[in-house]
């Protein structure tokens, strides 16, 4: 069974990313950008556990992806307007092709979100001890992936900034705070990352959900 153990911190906002934004995460370099479309079951008002059909829609070998919280989140401060809630996650993937009946699954009437994205992402190594760039196919097995991803909704644009640690257990709040303070330390961000806009993405996707459902009530 394919699982991944993970912490992760998480900031959402309404529109698409400013290039002033953009600018500040790339740091004036060309860094490759993967654009795909993930389509997420809606549970209503749950926000411990994520269900989604990965890169569904491209014609590359997608996935089924289970995601469960493991612990209460808690609240990171960086100072300098920076500050979120980290969670652990462990999270299960498949290949859509060990499964015969996901098609009905897809099309059957479990509400669905599709979610267009333009991931940009920066991968950050601690197996020498020290936070190290490294590329993003690197095989390390300790370590924390930065993103800028873009997403596209029936709702509108969003973007969301992330860091997403990974590696033994037992370190990877230790990690994620380690490379969240040295990606800070070093990039101040031109734009405050306040609490209150510091969500994981089931909590993104449960909080769509009931502002539509809010909207079609009316």
């Amino acid at each position: 069974m394919p699982m991944l153990e993970t912490a992760e911190i998480r900031w959402f906002f309404k529109n698409s990313a400013p290039a002033l934004v953009r600018d500040w995460f790339t740091e004036g370099r060309d860094l490759s950008v993967e654009e795909r479309i993930d389509n997420y079951l809606v549970f209503a008002g749950c926000e411990s556990v994520g269900v989604k059909l990965r890169d569904i829609e491209s014609g590359r070998e997608s996935k089924f992806e289970v995601k469960a919280i493991r612990g209460a989140p808690e609240v990171l401060d960086l100072g300098g307007d920076v500050a979120g809630r980290t969670d652990s996650w462990v999270k299960w993937s498949y290949a859509t092709s060990e499964f015969d009946h996901l098609p009905s699954v897809v099309n059957s009437e479990t509400i669905w979100l599709p979610v267009q994205k333009r991931r940009v992402l920066r991968r950050f190594s601690l197996e020498q001890g020290s936070v190290l760039e490294a590329p993003v196919d690197d095989p390390a097995t300790a370590g924390c992936n930065v993103d800028l991803v873009d997403l596209q909704t029936v709702d509108g644009a969003w973007w969301t900034l992330g860091f997403e640690s990974f590696g033994p257990a037992m370190d990877l709040r230790s990690q994620l705070h380690a490379v969240a303070e040295s990606w800070f330390d070093a990039r101040p961000p031109p734009f405050p990352l306040r609490v209150t806009d510091s969500i994981a993405y089931a909590s993104w996707v449960a909080a769509l959900a009931q502002e539509n459902q809010q909207r079609a009530a009316n």
